[in-house]
C-alpha cells in the first residue's frame, strides 16, 4: 500500500503506492505506553475507501464517573446502528484485579462507566471497515493523574497513488 522512511527533519514520510489500506503501528518502548495504530488509505482515482475515525482515541476517567467515546464510518452512510460492534478488547486492571469498566450504547457512540482502576482497550467494528478502531481509557482515583500517551495529529492518513505526506507523534 506505501513505503516510509524517515526524512532530516525526523518525521516518518509515506509515499502511497497502490490502493488499499493498511496499519502504522507506532510505539514506545513502556509497558505503560499503548501503541498507537494509524490506518494508511491509499485511494486509487476511481476507488472509495471506507474506515472508521474519531477525534479522541484516549480517555481518562475518574472511578465512578462516565463518558462517551464515539466514532465515524467516513465512505458509506450507514443507517442500522446494530451494524457497529464495540466491546471490551481487553482489560488490566489496578492491583484490585477488578473489571475496570462497562461499555452501554450502540450505534456510533457508546458510555463507557468507570468501575474500578485501570485501563481498558475499547474496539469498535464495522463490517464494511477493513480495520477496527481501538479507544484506550484509563480509569483513575483522581482527577491529578497525569497520563502519559502516544499523541499523533490523526489517525486516518487518506492519499492517492504517489503522494507523498508525514506522520508526527509526541509522548
Amino acid at each position: 500500500v506505501c513505503e516510509y522512511s524517515l526524512n532530516s527533519n525526523g518525521k516518518l514520510e509515506i509515499k502511497g503506492k497502490k490502493g488499499g489500506q493498511g496499519i502504522l503501528t507506532i510505539g514506545y518502548d513502556d509497558i505503560y505506553v499503548d501503541d498507537v495504530n494509524i490506518v494508511i488509505s491509499v485511494k486509487e482515482v476511481s476507488g472509495q475507501v471506507v474506515y472508521l475515525t474519531t477525534d479522541v482515541n484516549y480517555s481518562l476517567l475518574v472511578s465512578g464517573s462516565y463518558t462517551t467515546l464515539k466514532c465515524r464510518l467516513e465512505g458509506y452512510e450507514e443507517l442500522d446502528s446494530s451494524k457497529f460492534i464495540w466491546e471490551i478488547e481487553s482489560e488490566i486492571p489496578d492491583e484490585s484485579g477488578k473489571k475496570v469498566a462497562n461499555i452501554s450504547g450502540s450505534g456510533l457512540s457508546v458510555v463507557v462507566n468507570g468501575i474500578n482502576t485501570g485501563t481498558s482497550r475499547i474496539k469498535v467494528n464495522h463490517e464494511k471497515s477493513k480495520f477496527p478502531l481501538y479507544f484506550t481509557v484509563k480509569v483513575v482515583d483522581s482527577d491529578d493523574y497525569k497520563p502519559i500517551y502516544i499523541k499523533t495529529e490523526t489517525n486516518v492518513i487518506n492519499m492517492i497513488e504517489n503522494e507523498r505526506n508525514t506522520v508526527s507523534v509526541e509522548l
